[in-house]
């Protein structure tokens, strides 16, 4: 193997694990919310604690930061939802069953639902 096979080879690696390791940014359009979530997950990791959620109220326009995990739901496909915590409130985003571009937002306190929005995912 030549030399410049091997730094080629070198390259590409290292150019590949910068990719799977790429910040990916989504925004959620719901009725009732706009967020945007940044994340620094490799695609490959089941759960990663290094992910950014900004939320903004389309009511009030009261926002919210929080770090949260992306987490692998269950299932075939390897679809990721995203869980958040603040105080005694959880943050949980999800795509819909039947449209990977649909998504779910579920706000509970002590594990009871006070709030959910739905919408588009990009």
């Amino acid at each position: 193997m030549t030399c410049s096979s091997k730094i080629s080879i070198f390259i590409f690696m290292i150019l590949s694990s910068f990719n799977s390791m790429a910040e990916i940014s989504s925004i959620f359009n719901g009725r009732h919310f706009t967020i945007e979530i940044e994340s620094q997950c490799d695609i490959t990791t089941e759960n990663c604690e290094n992910v950014r959620f900004h939320s903004v109220s389309l009511a009030t326009g009261g926002s919210l930061y929080l770090q949260g995990r992306a987490v692998k739901l269950s299932g075939d496909k390897p679809v990721i939802g995203y869980h958040f915590n603040h105080g005694e409130y959880s943050y949980l985003l999800s795509p819909a069953i039947t449209n990977i571009n649909y998504w779910h937002l579920m706000v509970l306190n002590q594990n009871k639902l006070v709030a959910e929005d739905s919408g588009i995912m990009k």
